[in-house]
């Protein structure tokens, strides 16, 4: 079972700008990490709720795919067998499940971008809020990856938990 994390931090591969007080006065800032906080389930429920219903049918898809694939072939990195780890096998089934979404991954993404910019998910450097601003600023990769891994490591095992109906 994955032990759960109320907050991770994400490195950004290509660092963004932000306006913030300095000493100086007003100035930006460079940000390299963002601070993710796990949603509340009582401010965020509905967004919750939206990016569930449209991930899930993706989900059990994906994972009968990812199981195949894996029960049918070692895994290989270059010559070598690869052990994959819980938390890598969680980030590959809902990244492979977030392909998978098909005509609605616009709404997931649109939803997951309103989740990030609400108040207490996302933070740069010093607790300072991240707004859409910000959002704009980060690299499409980024922004892909981040979704993965939020979804994984705040998301996933609850709603695997729902459909077994535990």
């Amino acid at each position: 079972m994955a032990k759960y994390k109320d907050e991770f931090k994400f490195k950004l591969s290509k660092p963004i700008k932000y306006q913030a007080k300095t000493a100086e006065g007003y100035g930006f800032k460079e940000c390299s990490e963002l601070i993710l906080r796990a949603p509340n389930l009582r401010s965020h429920y509905r967004i919750g709720n939206i990016l569930q219903a449209l991930f899930t049918p993706a989900l059990l898809k994906a994972q009968k795919t990812m199981l195949e694939l894996v029960s049918s072939q070692p895994i290989k990195k270059g010559k070598q067998e690869v052990e994959i780890n819980d938390e890598e096998a969680n980030k590959t089934i809902v990244n492979f499940g977030i392909l998978s979404i098909g005509k609605d991954i616009n709404d997931f993404y649109d939803n997951f971008e309103k989740l990030l910019i609400s108040e207490n998910i996302c933070f740069l450097d010093n607790n300072v809020q991240f707004t859409e601003t910000e959002l704009n600023e980060i690299d499409n990769e980024d922004f892909k990856q981040l979704t993965t891994e939020y979804t994984s490591n705040f998301f996933i095992v609850s709603w695997m938990r729902s459909l077994g109906g535990k």
